[in-house]
């Protein structure tokens, strides 16, 4: 199973992980690192949209092998205190928050 990486962080499934990093203490702007099953990647951040408390990705860097992102998905994000958590995205099932 594979799943294009980018178009899933800007959807609202995944606002709920950020939404949660938030609630668990986590501040802008959150970078992340995502590494697929089959070596695909991609790294960027979440930053504030003004003084809003929304965030907006940033794309920074992006590998694909085979064009899409194998399942798992691992991604850490780390925030602007050094605090970091692990997300696990496997099949259709419910996103993963590991600390």
């Amino acid at each position: 199973m594979e799943r294009n990486l980018r178009e899933y962080m800007v959807s609202e499934e995944f606002t709920e992980i950020i939404e949660n990093l938030q609630a668990k203490g986590f501040e802008a702007p959150l970078y992340f690192s995502a590494i697929a099953a089959n070596g695909s990647m991609d790294m960027g951040s979440f930053d504030r949209i003004g003084e809003t408390t929304d965030l907006k990705p940033t794309f920074l860097a992006q590998h694909l092998t085979g064009g899409l992102h194998a399942l798992p998905i691992h991604i850490l994000f780390v925030d602007s205190k050094g605090s970091a958590a692990r997300v696990l995205i496997e099949g259709s099932g419910e996103p993963q928050i590991i600390h």
